[in-house]
């Protein structure tokens, strides 16, 4: 069985399971493994607002800063509600609008937050969508500041305001405030400051890999990839290692990171591949750029015993791996 159909038999179920518990299959991406109950009013498209608010609560955000990923598919204009245990609230609202200079005007958007007795306005009109493409959007709380960041290809910052440090989200709520309403799909709420990846002793790895007892272990590369950098861009040219563990593999950071490269030390873990059921196909666990684990729906399988493909279905994307050598 290739991967493909494995992936398509795998989406088929969750959207069949999805459409009987009413939890959307593109609208979380993790669902109860990240802490989530289901949204309200949801459909297997995502979130759809004009059905009504889309609720859900969370407690995956127990203390410190976090990130909220999602994207708007169709109509621009969108609400987020964020309620802290405290029942304080943040509010973002997003509606299209003509902004006008002294020329001229042209279509762009207006962004709003509110929290407490603060308040923050802009208007955007670079690097945007303002019809049926969407856009994505990045909600960030991290030291006391929040930053709203989206576009229709990139995270740029659009606004920045002051909010508590113990600001900590326990309830989530989409809707809009006119009758077009939204499609909000590919959401993600994560810690700011996960626990970091685990490493291996870089000397002892070295030794092992100059004689490796698995046929697949050793050095890997990038050697190509599909990327919708709107949901997932690479953090480098990543230089990696295969470590067996069982039937399972760990892969093994060794260099390469352009994005954080204080962060990634050699050694430390990039990810794990875990076997199912299916020869050859792995489950598998990505940890990002900022060290923040990626696990709902990717797969990886090897093509060859030089060629392992990384499939990321919820952010469309997809990385091969190859076999190298490094010189040391």
């Amino acid at each position: 069985m290739t991967l493909y159909s494995v992936l398509t038999a795998v989406i088929c179920s969750v959207i069949v399971q999805s459409a009987i518990a009413a939890i959307p299959y593109k609208a979380l991406r993790g669902n109860g493994a990240y802490g989530y109950d289901s949204f309200t009013n949801a459909t297997v498209r995502g979130l759809e607002t004009t059905h009504g608010p889309c609720e859900a609560t969370t407690d995956i955000i127990n203390k410190g800063g976090f990130r909220l990923t999602f994207r708007n598919r169709n109509h621009t204009d969108w609400r987020l509600k964020l309620i802290g245990e405290c029942a304080d609230t943040l509010i973002i609202n997003v509606a299209g609008a003509e902004i006008a200079d002294a020329f001229s005007s042209q279509r762009g958007l207006k962004l709003n937050t509110k929290y407490s007795e603060n308040s923050c306005d802009t208007e955007v009109i670079s690097a945007i969508s303002t019809s049926g493409e969407g856009n994505a959007w990045n909600v960030t709380h991290n030291n006391g500041m929040l930053t709203v960041s989206g576009g229709c290809n990139d995270y740029e910052q659009r606004l920045a305001m002051p909010l508590s440090t113990d600001f900590l989200p326990k309830h989530i709520i989409f809707d809009c405030q006119n009758t077009k309403g939204a499609l909000i799909t590919d959401i993600l709420l994560m810690p700011l400051s996960p626990p970091r990846p685990e490493a291996r002793n870089i000397t002892e790895l070295e030794q092992y890999l100059r004689q490796p007892l698995q046929r697949r272990e050793g050095y890997w590369q990038i050697l190509d990839g599909e990327f919708d950098e709107a949901l997932l861009r690479i953090g480098g040219d990543y230089r990696l290692a295969l470590i067996a563990e069982g039937d399972n593999f760990n892969i093994v950071y060794i260099d390469g990171a352009r994005i954080n490269p204080g962060y990634w030390q050699p050694g430390m873990i990039k990810g794990h591949l875990a076997g199912t059921p299916f020869d050859g196909i792995y489950d598998v666990t990505w940890y990002d750029a900022e060290g923040l684990p990626m696990t709902h729906g990717i797969k990886a399988q090897f093509e060859s015993d030089a060629t392992l493909s990384l499939q990321f279905p919820y952010q469309s994307s997809r990385i091969r791996l190859q076999r190298c050598t490094i010189q040391r």
